[in-house]
Order: C-alpha cells, then structure tokens, then sequence
C-alpha cells in the first residue's frame, strides 16, 4: 500500500533522495548499534517497550482523565475528538471565540 511520504519522496530530485535517504539510515543503525553494544538483551527491551505501549492503550482513558486534568490545572482548554472533522470544528471555534 503506497503511502503520501511514498509520492513526497518519488517528487525529490535524485540528490535529496539520496542525502535524506543516507541521514535516516545512519540514524537508524546508529540507534541499532547503540542499543546491542549498551545493553545485554536489547531484546528484552524491545518487549519492555511492547508491554509498556499494550498496557498504555488498555488504559488510555485513565491517561487521558490524567492528562486532561493536568492540563487543565495548567490553564490549557482541552478538547477530544473522535475524527479529523470535529477536531478541526473544535479548533476552527475556539480561534473565533480568541479573536
């Protein structure tokens, strides 16, 4: 399934493929090579952070009240949508009630 970064990228001249392309590999193996020679299992790791992410999304509205109340506390307006439309009906009211 082609994705908009595939078109994004397929539209860049040669040169910035190749750079971009170069950049994010040495990134990437940099992060590989830091995490085999930092740490003894770097596979327990990675199934830390699975666990970690499962249990995030098993618990998300506890997070979201928490958040959502730190936030609050903090003087920040929140708002919870459940599509791009009334995320951008939310925004789109709360710039006209600013102005």
């Amino acid at each position: 399934m082609r994705q908009e970064i595939d078109a994004f990228a397929r539209d860049l001249s040669p040169e910035v493929y190749k750079s971009v392309y170069r950049a994010s590999k040495l990134k990437t193996e940099g992060r590989r090579n830091i995490l085999w020679h930092d740490y003894d299992d770097p596979d327990m790791l990675r199934r830390l952070a699975g666990q970690i992410k499962q249990h995030t999304l098993e618990h998300l509205d506890t997070y979201l009240e928490q958040a959502e109340a730190s936030l609050k506390r903090n003087g920040a307006e929140v708002h919870f949508a459940v599509d791009a439309e009334s995320a951008n009906r939310a925004k789109t009211d709360f710039l006209a009630n600013i102005s």
